[in-house]
C-alpha cells in the first residue's frame, strides 16, 4: 500500500535545509518552506567552494537592500561579527536594532582615528608597519603615480624609527608627533646617511602632509586622542555617503576602516568575523586602500572571515579591473537578485562571473512567475561551479518595516519608536496597527486635516510634504488591500476543493473500521453536507465567480504595475486612476466577504432559496467589478497610446499593458 500511496505525493521541490548549525533563512522556491541554507561552512567543507567571500549583485529595485540586511540579521543571531561600509543609510535601524556602533562621517561631523594607536599588548609588527606606509602613500601620491625603491625604504625606515622613539620617550603617538619627528630628527638621519632629494625628497614630503598637521585642514583625522574600542562591538556600520566624492578623505577614511576590520580578524579568534562592502567601489580606485582590501580577500579565510561585496551597476564590474580579476574570481559564492534590467545585456555578465547556461536561464526566470498572494523576491545562488538554486526572500512585516529604505516609512517607524519608547515596541505597534486597518483611517484623517487647512489654496512646506507622505502611504496600504482580496480568494478556493474532497469520502462504499463508525456518529452532518453538495452541483456559479475572482486580482496587479511605469501619465493623473482602482477592490473585497459568508452557511441555517439568492448576487456585482476594472484599464491604455509619439513607442505601450494578450 506504500507505493501506491507514494503516488499521490506529487508535489515536487529541490529544496531541502543543510545538515549545518550555520545558515541563512529562505524559502523553498515552489512551495515557500523556510529552509536553513549554509553558504559558508558546509560548502567549504565539502570543498564546493574554497573561501567564504561573496559577491552579490541586484539593480536599483531587486530587493538586494532586504536582501542585504537578512543576511546580516542571520549573520547576527549566530554571534559573528559584523563590519559594514554603507552608501544610503540603509543599514541605519538595524544597528539601532541590535545597539551597534553607527558612525556617519560627515565633513561637519568628521570621524577622527588614529592608526598609530596600539592597544595593551600589540606591537608594531610587519603588518602593522606595512598598514602605516599604503597610508602615508595615499596621502602622498597620486594614482599612478610610480613609487621608487629609495621612497619605499626610506618610508619603512621612518616609521620604524619613530615608533622606537615614541616607546623610549613615552611620547604620545599621532599624526602630529610623527610629523614632529619627521622634521627634528629624522631630517637629520637623512643628511647623514646622504641621501639626495632623487632618492627621498623631504621637503615635497612636508609640504603635501602639511595639511593633516596641526593647524592644517584635515587636522582631526589622524590625530585623534581616544580610540573607541570597537574590538568587540558585534555590529559597527560607517556610513560615507557624504564623502563618496571627495577625492582625499574617502580614501583615507576606508584605508582605515579595512585596518580595523584587520585588528578583528587578527585578535578575534573563533569569532566570524564579516565585512561588508557595499557600494563603496570608488575606494579600490586609489593604490593604498586597493591594497588593503585585496588583501583582506585573500587572507581572511584563515582567519574564519567573510568578505562580500555588493553592488547594483554593472559598470562596477565592467570599469574596475580590480573588480574583475580579483573580487568576482575570489568569491566563489556569487549571488545575484533580478536581472531583467539588463537582459540585453546579460552575455557580458554571464562571461564576467563566469555564469553556465543553466544559471542564465535560471537567473532570467526571477520574479516571472512567482506565487499569488505572496510577496516576496527570488534570489539566484552559486556555490562554485556545480550548485545553482534559485530561493525565497520572504520577510515578516516586522522586518520589513526594519529594512525598508523608504523615507516616508522610516519616518513613520521612528515616529511609532518614539511613541512606544523604542524600535523594537514601536516597530512591533505599528505592525499591528497596518494588519488592523488603522494606518488606513490616520491617512485619511491626515490628507482630510491637512486640507481642511489650506487657506485660500495655499500650504506651508509642512503640510505638502505630509500630503505627499500619506499618498505614497496610500499605495502601500492598496497593495496591502491586494493581498488580504488574494488570501480570501485562496480560501474560497479551499473550501470549494474541501467540499468536493468531503462528498468524495461520504459516496465511499469500501468505507471500513473506525471510518464507517464516524460516518454513522454524524450521519446527519454528512447527509447535511450533501445536500448542500447538489445544489452546489446544479448552481455552477461559484466555481465561476471564483475563477473571475481570480482573475479580477492578477489584472489589477499587472495594470497597476502598467500604469506606475507608463511615461504617459503625471503624478496628479496617477493618484486619480489609483483612485478608481481603489474603489473597484473596495468594492471585491465585500463581495469577497459576502460569498464567504454563504460558503460558511453551508453548515449553518441558511435555507438552499436564499443561498442561490445571494450567489446569484454575487456573481453578477463580481462581474460588475471586473468588467468595470477591464474598462478602466482598456481607457488608460488608448489613452497613454494616443499620446505616444512615434511607432516604437506605441509598440512598448502595447507590450507594457499586453493589450495583444488580453482575452
Amino acid at each position: 500500500m506504500i507505493e501506491p500511496a507514494c503516488c499521490f505525493l506529487t508535489s515536487q521541490s529541490h529544496g531541502r535545509s543543510w545538515v549545518s548549525p550555520f545558515g541563512f533563512r529562505f524559502g523553498e522556491r515552489y512551495t515557500g518552506i523556510p529552509l536553513q541554507v549554509d553558504l559558508s561552512d558546509l560548502p567549504l567543507a565539502k570543498k564546493m567552494i574554497s573561501a567564504r567571500a561573496k559577491f552579490i549583485l541586484g539593480p536599483t529595485g531587486s530587493g538586494k537592500s532586504f536582501l542585504s540586511l537578512h543576511m546580516v540579521r542571520c549573520y547576527l543571531e549566530q554571534g559573528a561579527h559584523v563590519l559594514i561600509t554603507d552608501m544610503g543609510n540603509s543599514y541605519k535601524q538595524l544597528c539601532e536594532l541590535y545597539s551597534g556602533r553607527y558612525f556617519s562621517y560627515s565633513l561637519d561631523k568628521p570621524i577622527g582615528f588614529n592608526p598609530f594607536w596600539l592597544n595593551e599588548g600589540e606591537v608594531l609588527d610587519i603588518e602593522k608597519r606595512q598598514f602605516i606606509i599604503e597610508l602615508i602613500l595615499v596621502l602622498l601620491k597620486q594614482p599612478g603615480e610610480t613609487l621608487q625603491r629609495s621612497e619605499w625604504v626610506a618610508l619603512s625606515n621612518m616609521v620604524e624609527g619613530y615608533f622606537a622613539f615614541t616607546e623610549t620617550r613615552h611620547k604620545f603617538r599621532c599624526f602630529n608627533s610623527l610629523y614632529e619627528w619627521i622634521k627634528d630628527q629624522f631630517a637629520p638621519q637623512l643628511t647623514r646617511d646622504r641621501v639626495t632629494g632623487k632618492q627621498f625628497d623631504l621637503p615635497n614630503f612636508l609640504y603635501v602632509l602639511r595639511p593633516y598637521y596641526r593647524g592644517g585642514e584635515y587636522e582631526f583625522l589622524l590625530n585623534a586622542h581616544e580610540q573607541p574600542d570597537l574590538l568587540y562591538g558585534q555590529l559597527i556600520v560607517f556610513e560615507l555617503d557624504e564623502i563618496k566624492d571627495h577625492p582625499i578623505l574617502y580614501s583615507v577614511v576606508m584605508l582605515l576602516i579595512a585596518d580595523t576590520y584587520i585588528g578583528k580578524m587578527r585578535r578575534l579568534a573563533g569569532v566570524r568575523k564579516v565585512f561588508v562592502m557595499d557600494e563603496c567601489w570608488k575606494a579600490l580606485v586609489k593604490t593604498g586602500s586597493a591594497t588593503l582590501i585585496l588583501y583582506i580577500w585573500k587572507t581572511v579565510r584563515k582567519f574564519f572571515g567573510e568578505p562580500i561585496a555588493i553592488t547594483q551597476e554593472l559598470e562596477d564590474l565592467v570599469a574596475s579591473p580590480i573588480v574583475k580579476n580579483t573580487i568576482i574570481n575570489m568569491s566563489d559564492c556569487k549571488i545575484l537578485l533580478d536581472m531583467g534590467r539588463y537582459n540585453n545585456r546579460f552575455d557580458e555578465i554571464q562571461n564576467l562571473l563566469g555564469l553556465t547556461e543553466n544559471d542564465k536561464a535560471l537567473i532570467l526566470s526571477l520574479n516571472k512567475a512567482n506565487e499569488p498572494g505572496k510577496n516576496y523576491k527570488e534570489v539566484f545562488i552559486s556555490l562554485g561551479t556545480n550548485y545553482s538554486r534559485v530561493y525565497r526572500v520572504e520577510l515578516s512585516l516586522e522586518e520589513y518595516l526594519v529594512y525598508t529604505t523608504e523615507e516616508p516609512e522610516r519616518v513613520k517607524v521612528r515616529e511609532y519608536a518614539r511613541r512606544h519608547g523604542g524600535l523594537i515596541q514601536g516597530v512591533k505597534a505599528l505592525a499591528a496597527d497596518i494588519r488592523s486597518g488603522a494606518i488606513r483611517l490616520l491617512l485619511v484623517f491626515l490628507l482630510v486635516s491637512a486640507g481642511a487647512l489650506l487657506p485660500g489654496g495655499r500650504a506651508s512646506a509642512q503640510l505638502l510634504d505630509l500630503i505627499d507622505a500619506a499618498l505614497k502611504k496610500a499605495l502601500t496600504t492598496a497593495d496591502l488591500a491586494v493581498q488580504r482580496l488574494q488570501t480570501q480568494t485562496i480560501v474560497l478556493q479551499n473550501v470549494q476543493k474541501g467540499l468536493e474532497n468531503d462528498m468524495q469520502t461520504s459516496m465511499l462504499s469500501d468505507i471500513t473500521g473506525w471510518i464507517r463508525q464516524q460516518e454513522e456518529l454524524y450521519s446527519n452532518y454528512y447527509n447535511g453536507l450533501w445536500q448542500v453538495k447538489s445544489g452546489l452541483s446544479s448552481y455552477s456559479k461559484v466555481a465561476e465567480i471564483v475563477r473571475r475572482q481570480t482573475r479580477l486580482v492578477q489584472e489589477y496587479d499587472q495594470a497597476v504595475s502598467a500604469i506606475r511605469r507608463d511615461p504617459h501619465f503625471s503624478p496628479a493623473e496617477l493618484n486619480y486612476i489609483q483612485n478608481v482602482y481603489s474603489v473597484i477592490l473596495n468594492e471585491s473585497i465585500r463581495n469577497t466577504r459576502q460569498l464567504s459568508l454563504v460558503i460558511g452557511s453551508f453548515l449553518t441555517q441558511m435555507d438552499d432559496a436564499s443561498r442561490l439568492r445571494t450567489i446569484e448576487e454575487t456573481a453578477g456585482n463580481i462581474d460588475h467589478n471586473y468588467d468595470a476594472l477591464r474598462q478602466v484599464t482598456q481607457q488608460t491604455a488608448l489613452l497613454s497610446l494616443q499620446r505616444s509619439k512615434d511607432d516604437a513607442e506605441i509598440h512598448a505601450i502595447q507590450q507594457l499593458y499586453g493589450i495583444n494578450n488580453h482575452p
